[in-house]
């Protein structure tokens, strides 16, 4: 092979391809076909011109996929396609493609090369191995002078290709709005199916093609039609929302009255809920819809309980009013009177009530008053006592009303509670009680309110700890004073023997150490490890209780087994040990006490 002559030809050089032939002036046909191709796909006409002039065999394929005439349709201008075919180039050529030369002109619209093809006799109709005709792929490109070329020179405008796609789907699939206009003008038929059963109108919708909808609907598209797979072009519309976001085109079907009931294989009210457009949504939830209101969407969901899932409570009334029903809509996990109770929704909730549904239907683990209280809804909580709520009803780990809030915790719901009859001392699987409960949120005011109710203030709980135990964990002052008013004993261990003095040293609240020791717990009470109360409040850096114990009376020169005291336990590694450090040290100093040691000199 001749490379310089392929290599210049590819280059566009003409002056160096002469050159190549004065220095060969017989190439191979193969060398001659390689650059004629070359120079061809790369829109090089003078090059093109002048092998031809110089023998090029112009039906010879070359390198690419397609003879000469196939790859210039798509790059070289009309001339040089003109010089081709008065060489002798064959139309109906297609080399190693599926397209004929007509086909290459129409995608890559060139007019002015389709009609000098057209002249020369190709077929207007001509179709690939596809079935696709010239008039599919201008209509896909959007080549409208091309089609209308190929319209006047007599190409069937509903030439269907193998798949019995129309021009007309081609154009409206693509978005080609002055293409399908032009189809349209025509007399292509709007409502052709392919073989799938797929419309122009359904292909525009699913690919979010307003204009090209808009023009479809004039042309008096079926709107209602669904294709093979059962979907209607509303349904495909809403379906592609989140791919292609065009909520004008939906209500543009709407508007032109798209049916909401119409057969289809989707939800078209679940689908719009699950695209969450408000307009959407009102121009659906009408009259017409209650007959469909119930169906499931693709992946079996009603609109009810995408409704409830997303929050969108208002639509959820609204699915109500029109007859949605509640069973259809609930799941062993979700039901939809537990989710608006919790959310607050307590309009939907007298709405599912209306409708019949339990006042005591259970998810996995709640029922609506249960979850009211949980999310702290008070005005719900209240409408479903007042309807009958069970207060004494137990969720699937022995949660009460009167442990959820105090969970919240709620005084008002505690109270509405309590007044309907709900049990202040029943506990949790894992004896946890509602007093527990309230000592650990620190609400003094729920746990008086359960005492008052006959709770008990000693009441052993999970591992043995008393309410006394949580309260002082949390430093709870006022949970402590309430619950050893009541009568709480300020030594009660655990089931492994802690006191609540030793769980008050989780936190530095020195007013929880007072009123400990005030009920007569000792100030020089040693753990197992023989370290005081003194010793871990220093070490743990609880300054304000190290001064607690000592204003108590605090042995502040006992030593552990090791031989050490609180104030050499305060080792100096974080502010709140020095800080402890610190106050001990002062103690000493105004009891004139001299230490030797020189870290605290």
């Amino acid at each position: 092979m001749d490379s310089a002559l392929v290599t210049a030809a590819s280059r566009g050089d003409s002056e160096a391809c002469a050159h190549a032939l004065e220095a060969n002036p017989e190439p191979s046909d193969e060398s001659m076909a390689h650059a004629l191709t070359s120079a061809a796909a790369q829109g090089h006409d003078e090059v093109v011109r002048l092998l031809v002039k110089r023998g090029a065999r112009v039906n010879q394929p070359g390198a690419l996929p397609g003879p000469p005439l196939f790859v210039a349709c798509q790059c070289c201008s009309t001339e040089t396609v003109q010089l081709l075919l008065d060489s002798g180039a064959d139309v109906t050529h297609q080399g190693r493609g599926t397209w004929l030369p007509i086909h290459q002109c129409a995608t890559f619209g060139k007019p002015g090369a389709a009609a000098a093809l057209l002249k020369a006799g190709a077929d207007p109709n001509a179709r690939s191995k596809t079935g696709f005709t010239a008039l599919h792929c201008a209509s896909t490109h959007g080549s409208v002078d091309v089609a209308e070329l190929l319209l006047d020179s007599g190409a069937s405008v509903d030439a269907a290709s193998a798949k019995g796609f129309t021009a007309l789907h081609s154009a409206a699939e693509s978005g080609r709005a002055e293409a399908v206009a032009l189809l349209l003008r025509h007399g292509a038929a709007v409502d052709a199916l392919a073989n799938d059963g797929v419309s122009a109108l359904s292909l525009a919708a699913m690919e979010g093609h307003l204009e090209v909808v808009e023009l479809l609907i004039e042309a008096g598209a079926d709107l209602d039609r669904a294709n093979g797979d059962g979907d209607t072009p509303l349904a495909l519309a809403l379906q592609s929302q989140e791919e292609h976001p065009q909520p004008e085109l939906v209500l543009l079907l709407l508007r032109a009255g798209a049916s909401v009931a119409a057969p289809t294989r989707t939800s078209v009210l679940a689908e719009a809920v699950m695209v969450g457009n408000h307009d959407i949504l009102e121009a659906m939830l009408t009259p017409e819809a209650k007959s469909v209101v119930d169906a499931p969407d693709r992946r079996g969901r009603t609109a009810l309980q995408q409704a409830v899932d997303k929050g969108n409570w208002d639509t959820a009334a609204k699915l109500v009013a029109l007859g949605a029903s509640h069973a259809t809509a609930a799941t062993e996990k979700s039901v939809p009177l537990v989710k608006a109770a919790y959310a607050g929704a307590t309009k939907l909730c007298e709405a599912f009530l209306d409708a019949g549904v339990p006042i005591d239907i259970m998810d996995h683990e709640w029922s609506p008053l249960h979850q009211a209280i949980r999310g702290n809804q008070v005005e719900t909580a209240r409408m479903l006592l007042r309807r009958g709520a069970d207060a004494k009803l137990l969720g699937t780990l022995h949660q009460g009303c009167m442990y959820l809030a105090a969970e919240v915790p709620s005084v008002e719901l505690a109270e509405m509670c309590l007044a309907a009859g709900a049990d202040p001392c029943v506990a949790k699987k894992d004896g946890w009680f509602p007093l527990h409960q309230a000592a650990t949120k620190g609400s003094a005011a729920i746990a008086k309110l359960l005492i008052a109710a006959g709770a008990d203030p000693g009441a052993p709980g999970l591992r043995g700890f008393a309410p006394l135990h949580c309260a002082a964990t949390n430093g709870a002052a006022g949970v402590v004073s309430i619950l050893l008013e009541a009568g709480a004993d300020p030594l009660q261990e655990s089931a492994q023997g802690f006191k609540p003095v030793i769980s008050a040293l989780e936190r530095d609240n020195g007013e929880v150490m007072r009123l400990i020791l005030q009920a007569g717990e000792s100030p020089n009470y040693a753990s197992s490890n023989g370290r005081t109360l003194l010793m871990q409040a220093a070490s743990r850096g609880r300054a304000a209780q190290c001064i607690a114990l000592l204003d108590a009376g605090a042995d502040a020169t006992a030593v552990d087994s090791s031989g050490k005291t609180a104030l050499e336990l305060a080792v100096p590694e974080s502010r709140s040990v020095m800080e402890a450090a610190s106050v001990l040290q002062r103690w000493f100093r105004r009891r004139h006490l001299v230490f030797w040691r020189e870290s605290w000199t």
